[in-house]
Order: C-alpha cells, then structure tokens, then sequence
C-alpha cells in the first residue's frame, strides 16, 4: 500500500457484515471513510510539508477537515429519534384521566373516571340517618310486642264473654196477609251482661222482623248500659211496612190458616265491654234470633209467642 492512497481490505466484509443498516447510504459511507482516515494515519510517515494549520494532524478524507457526524457507535445501527429516556421517545399522555378535584367537603378524589362513572359524595352523617331509622323500627317492633302481650295478660284476667240476648214475648194483632200486609209487632227484649268484671256499654237497638229472609217490619230502642252480671228488659213495637222486598204474602196466610206463623229477629247494637281500667274493642254486635212460632188460635189475627227463644250472637 502506497502512502495516501485510500485503500480498502477484507476489513470492509467485516464492516459490511457488522455495521450494515439497510436503507442508511450516507452513514455507511462515513464510517468507511473513517476506517480508512484511521488506517492511513498508522501506516504514512510524518512530513513536515504539510501547512502549519494542518501539521502533527492526519489528513480528513473529507472537504475542509471537516469531521462527520456520528450518529451511532460502528456495531448500533443509527436512529434517527428524538431523545427521550434510554433513546427512545416518550408516551404521549394517555387521554381520559382527569385531575383530582375537590369537592364541596374538601376531599380530594382519586376515582378512575372509566365508562363516565361519577365519583359519588355519601353525606358526613349518613350512618346516623341509619341509626336513627334503625332505633325507630326497633322501638316500634318493642311497643307493638309490649301492647300484644298486654292485651293478652287483660284477656286471660279480665276473661270477657259476650253479652247474651233472648226474646221473652212477642206477639202481632190486626195481622192480615189480603193484597197487603198488616199487623202491629210488640217485642220483649232480654239482654244480659254474663261478665263479672267489665261493664256493658250498648248504643240504639235496631230490631228487624223478617219472614223467610225477607224483611217485614222494624223498630228502634234506646241504648242502656249494663252492669257486672247485670240484666234488662227493653220492648219493641213496629208496624208492618213496605220495604219493597215483595213478601209472599200467600205463603204466611197458608201458615196462619194452619195455626201458627214463623218470624225470624235481629238485634243490632254497638257494644263496648270496659273496666275502670282496661277496655275491649267497640264491636257491631248482632243477635240472630230464630224460629219465633206466633200462635193463631181459632183462626184469629193475633198472634203470641209460646215459648223464649234465645238468640244467637254474630259479629
């Protein structure tokens, strides 16, 4: 090798093989020519020919000694990014995550903000809202328990049994069963209190006189009270009327011929039992009174009652 001729050796195939980047011409080209600027430096004699900008310096293969500009080590392939941690550029910020923000108690949140759920502000005091609701059904469930148990405890004590109705007399005259219903019904009433500790409080007494379901007369009598084991006799008297109910008045005329006609009562009356104490329920209390057989002697139109009969109480 002559001095200042650029050569090139088997040393290119290693730099081929080493340093080829496909697509980088230019880079390739001044690495070469450094190899061969770094060859010629070890192997031509110093001169002293040379200018005084240029003496003790090796000879640049490119115009105006300039050097090139290196952007990688011979073995890395050279990129061409902008510079950012360890090379490489930095992410973008990824979108969607807003700022923690303040509220109106002066927390901050740090919620994920994904599919747009809302961060959500539980009041300071909602356990004791809870609470509150929580000590209120309790207190309720105990005063519900308290009353049931009381009202049982008076039950058994008090033991109150309902009052007990009989129809002692009854008896129509002027009965008459021809193209309209006449008669005038007087009822006798006895009402009896069986309890030995609660007084009885009765409101009006309706009394209805009814034939085969059908309703035949009515009247009214004015309520009473009735004291422990007590007993009274109140009467009735209602006229026959039309209700409109169309009784079959050939049927009671076919009963009377044959000598008796059977009347059904009812006793309808408020009733209250009550203690100095302790007081049941106000209940509607009605007395059925069933199979009263009126008595027509010799074909008359006066009817009696033969025997009591007493009455059946329904709720």
């Amino acid at each position: 090798m002559r001095d200042g001729e650029e050569t090139w050796s088997d040393d290119d195939d290693q730099f081929q093989d080493c340093c080829y980047c496909p697509g980088d011409n230019e880079l390739r080209e001044d690495v070469r020519a450094r190899l061969n600027k770094s060859k010629i430096k070890d192997h031509r004699p110093s001169t002293s020919s040379s200018s005084s900008s240029d003496s003790g310096s090796p000879r640049s293969p490119h115009k105006g000694g300039a050097h090139p500009n290196w952007g990688a080590p011979p073995n890395m392939p050279y990129h061409n990014y902008p510079p950012g941690v360890a090379g490489y550029p930095p992410p973008p910020p990824y979108p969607g995550y807003p700022p923690p923000y303040p509220n109106e108690y002066g927390h901050q949140h740090h919620h994920n903000n994904y599919y747009g759920h809302q961060p959500y502000d539980y009041p300071p005091n909602r356990d004791a809202g809870r609470s509150f609701v929580r000590g209120f059904i309790l207190c309720s469930c105990i005063m519900f328990t308290a009353f049931f148990l009381v009202t049982i405890v008076v039950a058994l004590a008090m033991h109150p049994t309902l009052p007990k109705y009989q129809i002692t007399s009854m008896s129509v005259d002027n009965f008459g069963t021809v193209n309209t219903l006449t008669g005038n019904w007087n009822t006798t009433i006895l009402l009896e209190n069986p309890n030995d500790k609660l007084t009885g409080y009765f409101g009006d007494f309706k009394v209805v006189v009814l034939h085969k379901g059908k309703e035949l007369t009515g009247g009214y009598a004015p309520g009473l009270i009735l004291g422990r084991n007590d007993k009274k006799q109140f009467m009735v008297t209602a006229a026959a009327a039309n209700f409109g109910n169309s009784p079959d008045l050939d049927a009671m005329g076919r009963e009377r011929a044959s000598g008796s006609v059977t009347f059904d009562v009812l006793i309808t009356s408020v009733t209250e039992l009550r203690s100095s104490t302790v007081s049941t329920s106000t209940e509607v209390l009605t007395a059925v009174c069933d199979g009263l057989k009126l008595v027509f002697q010799n074909n008359s139109t006066t009817g009696i009652l033969g025997s009591p009969v007493d009455c059946e109480i329904r709720l």
